[in-house]
């Protein structure tokens, strides 16, 4: 699996899902939480993303459907694009 150094700071990350056209709750935040969700089509993938702020954990759930399809923990899904490119946007990669 590809390695990382760490997470992005979080308002990188924000703009770079803003700018992939998702759009940002911070309910969580707002309430006290520690976690924002990241909602919207991620690679012609309707997605909801709940990012754990403190920690950078993550699960991502089906737009349509609701059901958990992926997490930080998801090593098979390294070769798709939009998995990938979501690691990328969260976490810094190793060497940069």
């Amino acid at each position: 699996m590809k390695q990382f150094k760490g997470n992005r700071k979080y308002e990188d990350i924000c703009a770079t899902m803003e700018a992939a056209g998702m759009t940002i709750d911070r309910t969580g935040l707002e309430n006290g939480g520690d976690h924002c969700q990241f909602k919207g089509s991620w690679y012609k993938k309707p997605l909801t993303v709940m990012y754990n702020t403190f920690n950078g954990q993550f699960c991502v759930f089906n737009g349509f459907t609701g059901e958990e399809i992926a997490s930080h923990m998801s090593e098979e899904l390294e070769g798709e694009e939009w998995y990938s490119k979501l690691l990328e946007a969260l976490y810094e990669p190793l060497g940069a």
